[in-house]
């Protein structure tokens, strides 16, 4: 299937470099705007993408930024309360922060 599609790709570029070289501009539509539509609409495309995946990249540095966060204060706060001797009701918020 895949190398269906890209034969019939080239195929395609082939026929319009040879479109464009047989009759430069003999035809009755003019095929050089035709070809600058069609490349402006998928600059526009890839530009909306590369947005898209800018935005999503930023959330999930986010996200993993949250979790590994999350993470070393469930490692952190076990070992200071075995350190340090803090009052009852102080180790049940620490307990309760964790969880």
């Amino acid at each position: 299937m895949a190398v269906l599609t890209a034969v019939s790709l080239v195929s395609l570029v082939v026929s319009v470099v040879a479109l464009c070289l047989c009759c430069p501009r003999y035809l009755e539509f003019d095929y050089i705007g035709l070809i600058v539509g069609i490349l402006a609409l998928l600059i526009t495309v890839l530009m909306a993408w590369n947005i898209y995946t800018v935005f999503r990249f930023k959330e999930d540095i986010e996200r993993i930024t949250t979790q590994k966060v999350l993470e070393i204060v469930k490692e952190a706060v076990p070992k200071a309360i075995e350190e340090n001797s803090l009052s009852d009701p102080a180790k049940a918020i620490l307990y309760e922060i964790i969880e």
